[in-house]
Formats: C-alpha cells, sequence, structure tokens
C-alpha cells in the first residue's frame, strides 16, 4: 500500500512530505530505515559512531517499537510521523 504521509525532526524544524509504500511483513525498523534515506539524514556521527533513529506517530510519547509490523500502525493519507535520533 502507498501512502502520503509528513515526516518531521523531533524540533519540528524539518520537514517533508514523501509518498511510501508500506508492505507487509515490512516492520517499523524498515520504515525507519526508509524515511532516514529519504530525508537524507546522516547515518553516523563525526566521530564514526552509528546513529539510531526512532519513530513515533504525533502527539504520542513513545516511540514505536522496531519489531511492529508497519502495517499494525494504520497509517493514512496525511498522517505525521516523528523520526529522530536516539541520545
Amino acid at each position: 500500500m502507498e501512502i502520503a504521509i509528513r515526516v518531521q525532526d523531533p524540533s519540528g524544524t524539518a520537514a517533508r512530505d514523501v509518498l511510501v509504500r508500506i508492505e507487509d511483513p515490512g516492520v517499523v525498523r524498515d520504515l525507519v530505515e526508509t524515511l532516514v534515506a529519504v530525508m537524507d539524514w546522516p547515518r553516523e556521527t563525526l566521530s564514526g559512531d552509528t546513529v539510531v533513529y526512532r519513530m513515533r506517530t504525533l502527539g504520542a510519547g513513545q516511540p514505536l517499537d522496531d519489531s511492529t509490523p508497519a502495517t499494525a500502525l494504520k497509517l493514512k493519507q496525511g498522517d505525521v510521523v516523528v523520526v529522530g535520533p536516539v541520545r
């Protein structure tokens, strides 16, 4: 299924509308990887450490479990997800 969603960083300063394909058996981890690539965000720090990103829906306080099936999110056209690095 293809849907148009808005991806933003935790501060809300960087946002972009994207068209993504959500397929079964894809999981949240796969969706995060796709969104990080679309946003062209860095994969590692200046010191060479890997940057780990997590995703939550707008208004949710906690990040989603990476192993949650992406189809279980039931995202709809225009929904907003927040993707940011884990600190």
